[in-house]
């Protein structure tokens, strides 16, 4: 089960993630992703509570960031758990999404533009 938060602000939106990014979630995860879209700020997604994400959660975070790409938006991952992090480094995702640790990086990502 997927539990998803949303804060926003002037600079960005943070989404946070609880429990599971996977095939069970999908659907939910595509609503919230076709939504974000929508709005006219970049995208930051809280990965702390984020237990597993699999192929079909890595998937939907490649067709988000190809999305705001288009519209001239970024996206960063935000403290992602450690086995998370790993995947993201396997499969490369960390060089097409930046991994953001600290609050300082957070705060960084919102100035940058």
């Amino acid at each position: 089960m997927l539990k998803i938060e949303r804060t926003e602000n002037p600079e960005y939106i943070l989404v946070t993630l609880k429990g599971e990014a996977d095939f069970n979630s999908e659907l939910e995860l595509r609503r919230e992703f076709e939504d974000l879209i929508t709005k006219k700020v970049d995208i930051v997604i809280d990965l702390e509570h984020t237990d597993y994400i699999d192929s079909v959660g890595i998937s939907l975070f490649t067709y988000l960031k190809k999305e705001l790409i288009k519209k001239n938006r970024e996206m960063a991952f935000y403290r992602p758990i450690d086995s998370i992090k790993k995947v993201f480094l396997m499969t490369r995702l960390d060089l097409l999404i930046p991994i953001l640790e600290k609050v300082e990086d957070l705060e960084k990502f919102g100035k940058e533009k």
